[in-house]
């Protein structure tokens, strides 16, 4: 079950979706634009130029949890 789940999350992840687990934690996608210099990368041995653009799967606590987080220390 907990396998169809994540499933699931990954697929709405790779659509470019966001996931949100009420009271503890959200799941998005951001796409990130790096500019004209975006940098290379090394391949195999060769360089090659690094994406434009690129996904990024960004994870925040909620407010809840943020508090209750704060509140302890």
């Amino acid at each position: 079950m907990l396998e169809a789940l994540i499933e699931v999350w990954m697929e709405e992840l790779a659509a470019g979706g966001r996931i949100e687990i009420q009271n503890f934690l959200v799941l998005e996608v951001r796409e990130v634009d790096r500019g004209e210099n975006a940098g290379q990368l090394l391949v195999g041995g060769k360089l090659r130029r690094a994406p434009r653009k690129v996904r990024q799967v960004v994870v925040r606590v909620s407010r809840r949890l943020r508090g209750r987080l704060r509140n302890k220390s």
